[in-house]
Protein backbone atom coordinates (compact mmCIF):
# COMPACT_ATOMS: atom_id res chain seq x y z
CA UNK A 1 0.00 0.00 0.00
CA UNK A 2 0.96 3.39 -0.68
CA UNK A 3 -0.96 6.64 0.20
CA UNK A 4 0.05 10.46 0.16
CA UNK A 5 -1.97 12.96 2.37
CA UNK A 6 -1.62 16.87 2.34
CA UNK A 7 -3.21 17.58 6.08
CA UNK A 8 -2.95 21.06 5.12
CA UNK A 9 -1.26 21.96 8.42
CA UNK A 10 -3.62 20.25 10.50
CA UNK A 11 -2.95 17.03 12.70
CA UNK A 12 -4.24 13.70 11.17
CA UNK A 13 -7.76 12.23 12.94
CA UNK A 14 -7.44 9.70 15.40
CA UNK A 15 -9.85 7.14 13.22
CA UNK A 16 -7.32 6.83 10.53
CA UNK A 17 -9.38 3.39 8.97
CA UNK A 18 -11.19 5.36 5.67
CA UNK A 19 -7.49 6.37 4.59
CA UNK A 20 -5.07 3.35 5.59
CA UNK A 21 -6.38 -0.30 5.58
CA UNK A 22 -4.29 -1.95 8.36
CA UNK A 23 -4.02 -5.51 7.72
CA UNK A 24 -4.69 -5.97 4.01
CA UNK A 25 -1.30 -5.34 2.70
CA UNK A 26 2.38 -6.67 3.68
CA UNK A 27 4.20 -3.50 3.01
CA UNK A 28 2.98 0.47 3.61
CA UNK A 29 4.36 3.63 2.77
CA UNK A 30 2.97 6.38 4.06
CA UNK A 31 3.81 9.63 3.11
CA UNK A 32 2.45 12.93 4.61
CA UNK A 33 2.76 16.78 3.63
CA UNK A 34 2.55 19.65 5.93
CA UNK A 35 1.31 16.94 8.94
CA UNK A 36 0.76 19.16 12.34
CA UNK A 37 2.41 22.15 11.15
CA UNK A 38 2.33 24.82 7.78
CA UNK A 39 5.50 24.48 5.18
CA UNK A 40 6.37 27.88 6.86
CA UNK A 41 6.22 25.89 10.83
CA UNK A 42 7.97 22.87 9.89
CA UNK A 43 11.13 25.22 8.41
CA UNK A 44 11.88 25.61 12.12
CA UNK A 45 10.20 22.23 14.03
CA UNK A 46 9.24 19.02 12.79
CA UNK A 47 5.94 18.27 13.95
CA UNK A 48 6.03 14.59 13.04
CA UNK A 49 7.15 12.97 16.26
CA UNK A 50 2.85 12.40 17.47
CA UNK A 51 2.15 11.42 13.41
CA UNK A 52 4.56 8.51 13.95
CA UNK A 53 3.55 7.85 16.95
CA UNK A 54 0.22 7.27 16.07
CA UNK A 55 0.98 5.41 13.15
CA UNK A 56 3.06 3.33 15.35
CA UNK A 57 0.10 2.40 17.56
CA UNK A 58 -1.86 1.22 14.50
CA UNK A 59 0.48 -0.87 13.41
CA UNK A 60 2.19 -1.79 16.29
CA UNK A 61 0.66 -5.70 16.68
CA UNK A 62 1.31 -7.42 13.29
CA UNK A 63 3.63 -4.56 11.89
CA UNK A 64 7.47 -3.04 12.25
CA UNK A 65 8.36 0.13 10.82
CA UNK A 66 11.53 -0.03 8.90
CA UNK A 67 12.44 3.74 8.46
CA UNK A 68 11.34 7.15 8.22
CA UNK A 69 12.35 10.17 6.81
CA UNK A 70 11.54 14.00 7.35
CA UNK A 71 12.27 17.07 4.69
CA UNK A 72 11.18 20.48 6.22
CA UNK A 73 6.97 19.75 5.44
CA UNK A 74 7.32 16.28 3.73
CA UNK A 75 7.27 13.03 5.85
CA UNK A 76 7.65 9.24 4.84
CA UNK A 77 7.35 6.30 6.83
CA UNK A 78 7.59 2.32 5.83
CA UNK A 79 5.62 -0.19 7.66
CA UNK A 80 6.55 -4.10 6.91
CA UNK A 81 4.90 -7.18 8.33
CA UNK A 82 6.53 -9.11 11.65
CA UNK A 83 7.03 -12.15 9.75
CA UNK A 84 8.64 -10.75 6.38
CA UNK A 85 11.29 -7.97 8.25
CA UNK A 86 13.47 -11.01 8.80
CA UNK A 87 14.27 -11.29 5.01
Amino acid sequence: FVGTWNLSGQDPPKDLRYFIPIGLYDIYMIGTQECGASIEESILTNYTVRWERQLMSKFSEEYVRVDSTYMVALHGIVFIRKELAQH
